[in-house]
């Protein structure tokens, strides 16, 4: 019974957020000013007259009151009719179907420097704590925490594409195009959960458990292993959860920058170009994808740590 319980409220809170964030999304762009339709028709011809712009809003639905365009909107939604593109007059299911591969590609790769840096960073600073690769981690993320992804980007294709000449700068088909982006979303989000990572293995080392493992002679191996890192990595899913979405919503300026085709370049281009079906879906989407991930992450945190498990 209590299973279903947890289900259910697991249920309603996807339900309430997930409302709460369509309803945003729809009120941003409501009261947002400009007119769609006529920054629609700028883009097709020069001087778009009063009638044009009135026709067009009318097949719009933009004349309709905000509640109806609302309930008209999330109506299509839970039939998975998400509209279409004000732009390109594609399903929206379409354009996000041909970014969408090139945002997951970047948002793997970067997780998988996320996880793999943070575990590296949080390791040795820990086992060489007060020394010298414990101050450079520490320098390291004191730097990647004030430098903006935008800049970082910016100094990577300086040094490492204009100067060395050994990655390309923009584009999408090879794995040296996936180096860059993916190290400018990663870096930051890594040195930081790797001095959280630290924080927790020298919190547990000196926990008497651990004590008794030594003096029973078990191998440092296992004791790491076993007792050491298992119990740290409670709270690191969950950070690693959290990196995940905001690695997606960090992933529309670092694709701006290096010109990687994915939704977040398309965001962009469709908030430019008022178009809101698309930006409302991507939106949307990520939400989606986020708030479930989260949900994953709290699962698999209650499996890890028991103590969190027998207070839920």
């Amino acid at each position: 019974m209590m299973v279903f319980r947890g289900i259910a409220w697991r249920l309603l809170y996807l339900f309430i957020v997930l409302s709460g964030i369509s309803l945003g999304v729809f009120a941003l762009f409501a009261l947002a000013p400009g007119d769609p339709a006529e920054i629609i028709l700028r883009e097709r011809s020069e001087a778009p007259d009063r009638d044009q712009i009135a026709l067009l809003r009318r097949e719009m639905g933009l004349d309709d009151p905000w509640v109806v365009q609302y309930s008209r909107w999330m109506k299509r939604v839970c039939t998975g009719q998400w509209g279409e593109s004000w732009r390109s007059g594609r399903p929206v299911w379409t354009e996000i179907a041909a970014r969408g591969p090139a945002t997951i590609e970047l948002a793997l790769a970067s997780f998988f420097l996320v996880v793999t840096g943070s575990l590296f960073c949080g390791i040795i600073a820990a086992f060489r704590q007060n020394r010298i690769p414990d101050r450079l981690i520490q320098a390291a993320t004191v730097v990647a925490s004030a430098m903006p992804s935008y800049w970082l980007g910016l100094m990577l294709i300086y040094f490492f594409s204009l100067k060395m000449n050994l990655l390309p700068v923009t584009g999408r088909g090879s794995w040296p195009h996936l180096v860059l982006p993916a190290f400018t979303l990663a870096l930051s989000v890594a040195v930081l959960q790797g001095r959280v990572l630290r924080a927790a293995l020298i919190q547990i080392m000196v926990m008497d458990y651990i004590r008794f493992a030594v003096s029973k002679g078990l191998s440092p191996w296992k004791i790491f292993v076993r007792h050491i890192l298992r119990n740290a990595l409670a709270p690191m899913a969950t950070l690693w959860g959290i990196s995940l979405g905001q690695l997606l919503g960090g992933a529309v300026i670092v694709e701006s920058i290096f010109a990687w085709p994915g939704l977040g370049r398309l965001t962009v281009e469709a908030v430019m170009g008022r178009d809101i079906p698309l930006v409302q879906a991507i939106v949307l989407l990520m939400a989606m994808i986020f708030v479930t991930v989260n949900q994953i992450v709290d699962g698999l945190h209650r499996q890890l740590d028991p103590k969190v498990g027998a207070a839920g």
